[in-house]
């Protein structure tokens, strides 16, 4: 779907998402089709297909890439890390991991120059505008780099929101985990599975206020489910049941 050569290094090859974007993103685009379908069929009383393909999903999210090559013949390139249109917006290693900091408008590079003590850099030509800066992101780069280096991730992440400049840590699974909102959130729940003991796993993404959702049973094994969908759902017997099964349909 074109994704895979937006991500990655600009010297190395392409790289794959972290997760299975294409399958997560479908997911939610069937979803948001179901529920334009139902709509729909309040107003004109009929129901219809929705039409999804994971192809499709990668494709909806390639940036500008598309238009950019259709109008101009520019080929977007792989950038690692780096904003495609703004600088410093990267991520930079600190004393005990890795920080995600956002500082590429005028005002915030200002605020970031005097939080790390390089005001020196105020009046300098080539990094008087967003544009310079981002041509210039090497450069840039390294001087965010040289103060983050030297400090942990919860300190920066301190000083920075304390001068209204975006950051974030970039947090290991184990973080992840422990991480009192997502606690709050319910992000994540144990769940007692029948092979596998106490198992944790996502939570209910949508938080409901009127009608909200919970982790009623674990993932199924293979098949687990199958007669309550052939008898429940479906509406077939026990004898074509076995039937189906005889002849290996099933």
């Amino acid at each position: 779907g074109g994704l895979m050569s937006l991500t990655g290094p600009p010297d190395r090859e392409p790289s794959m998402t972290g997760t299975f974007i294409a399958d997560y993103l479908t997911g939610l685009y069937a979803a948001y089709g179901a529920v334009v379908a139902i709509l729909a069929r309040q107003k004109t009383g009929r129901g219809q297909e929705v039409d999804l393909a994971l192809l499709d999903s990668i494709a909806s999210v390639l940036l500008t890439a598309v238009p950019e090559y259709d109008m101009f013949g520019a080929e977007m390139s792989r950038l690692g890390n780096l904003d495609r249109y703004a600088a410093p917006a990267n991520c930079y290693a600190a004393r005990d991991g890795y920080m995600y900091v956002s500082s590429g408008t005028d005002a915030l590079w200002v605020r970031l120059l005097k939080l790390i003590g390089r005001e020196d850099l105020l009046n300098r030509e080539e990094y008087a505008t967003a544009t310079l800066r981002w041509t210039n992101h090497k450069d840039v780069d390294k001087i965010v780099e040289e103060w983050t280096s030297t400090r942990s991730r919860e300190e920066i992440e301190a000083i920075m929101e304390e001068a209204g400049i975006p950051c974030g840590p970039v947090l290991t699974v184990p973080e992840v985990i422990d991480l009192p909102q997502f606690k709050h959130r319910e992000q994540f729940v144990r769940v007692e599975h029948p092979g596998l003991g106490n198992v944790l796993l996502p939570g209910v993404n949508v938080k409901l206020s009127e009608t909200p959702g919970e982790i009623r049973t674990p993932p199924p094994s293979l098949g687990a489910d199958n007669n309550a969908i052939y008898r429940e759902i479906i509406g077939l017997s026990d004898e074509e049941i076995n039937g189906l099964r005889s002849r290996n349909v099933v």
